[in-house]
């Protein structure tokens, strides 16, 4: 099985060692997007510094990169797995069904959490590519698109900004936890 790459933003604590020894970290924040869990960026480096620029400011933020097996049966991969996109849009319809019409509009999370407490959800890991997350400024940037024809909006996303979400620390096999930026928290250690 392949192994992806993935990437945490944190804050800089100045402790590379520390974060390696006891990483990933959970994300705290109330309004996560995918639930509780430890997220990472797949793939591409440039949303991981997007977001640590973006969450932190410009050389506040850690970077670490780590390898996990994302298959289907162990990630509702909501990105690539067309299977997995109409259990959600089942999920989705059932709690649209259960809510009290007025409601407030139904996010991601709310769904996530609704088979969670449905008993149906079997997974350890969510991916999902979140359309319109990343900012736009020019082809090189973060969120970059290139036009397939200059007459039509339809466009190619360069990096997309696929999230994966972790339930656990040790989901899909994830492994070699490492700082990798900034560069100078891996020369200050390393023997």
């Amino acid at each position: 099985m392949a192994s992806n790459i993935v990437y945490q933003t944190l804050k800089d604590n100045e402790k590379p060692w520390d974060v390696e020894e006891n990483g990933p970290f959970p994300c705290s924040r109330d309004d996560a997007w995918l639930g509780n869990g430890f997220y990472f960026w797949d793939y591409h480096i440039q949303l991981a510094h997007w977001w640590g620029k973006k969450s932190y400011g410009t050389n506040e933020y850690m970077i670490c990169e780590a390898y996990c097996n994302i298959n289907p049966n162990g990630c509702w991969d909501l990105h690539n797995e067309g299977k997995h996109r109409e259990e959600f849009i089942l999920a989705l319809n059932l709690l649209i069904k259960s809510k009290i019409a007025g409601e407030d509009e139904i996010t991601v999370a709310q769904v996530i959490e609704y088979t969670k407490k449905k008993g149906f959800f079997k997974y350890e890991a969510i991916r999902v590519h979140g359309i319109n997350s990343a900012t736009v400024n020019n082809k090189s940037d973060v969120g970059a698109r290139l036009l397939f024809n200059q007459d039509l909006p339809a466009y190619f996303d360069l990096y997309p900004a696929i999230q994966l979400c972790l339930l656990k620390r040790t989901s899909l096999s994830l492994c070699n936890y490492t700082v990798v930026w900034p560069e100078h928290h891996r020369e200050d250690y390393v023997f």
